[in-house]
């Protein structure tokens, strides 16, 4: 084979390669953070509906009438250190209690419920 003075590649070529495959890295590599980030939201976000289920329903066989009107945080030792439970009581009428209960984690609210409760 014989080659010519124009054969190969230029050093243009070789950088617009570099630049395209350094582009496409930096893509892929923001795409599987977005992944990986949407899947500990989710992790965060269903430990707090399973953490507000419990202390609502620790909540409901309480004595509600000792913090009507408080803004009152729940403390459990099951409760992880991340997530901070808090809970507001409002007497409706005829021993019915309006019973909002809310998990946060930094300072985020993941999961929040509002039930009545017959005492």
């Amino acid at each position: 084979m014989c080659f010519g003075a124009n054969d190969g590649v230029t050093l243009v070529e070789v950088m617009v390669i570099v630049v395209v495959l350094g582009l496409t890295s930096a893509l892929v590599y923001y795409g599987i953070m977005a992944v990986i980030n949407a899947n500990e939201r989710g992790k965060h976000k269903v430990e707090a509906v399973s953490l507000l289920k419990a202390a609502t329903e620790a909540l409901t066989i309480s004595d509600l009438s000792l913090v009507i009107g408080l803004e009152t945080s729940y403390t459990a030792d099951w409760i992880p250190d991340a997530y901070a439970i808090t809970y507001t009581v409002t007497n409706t009428s005829h021993g019915v209690y309006s019973l909002e209960v809310q998990v946060t984690r930094d300072d985020r609210v993941l999961a929040k419920n509002k039930t009545l409760v017959h005492k």
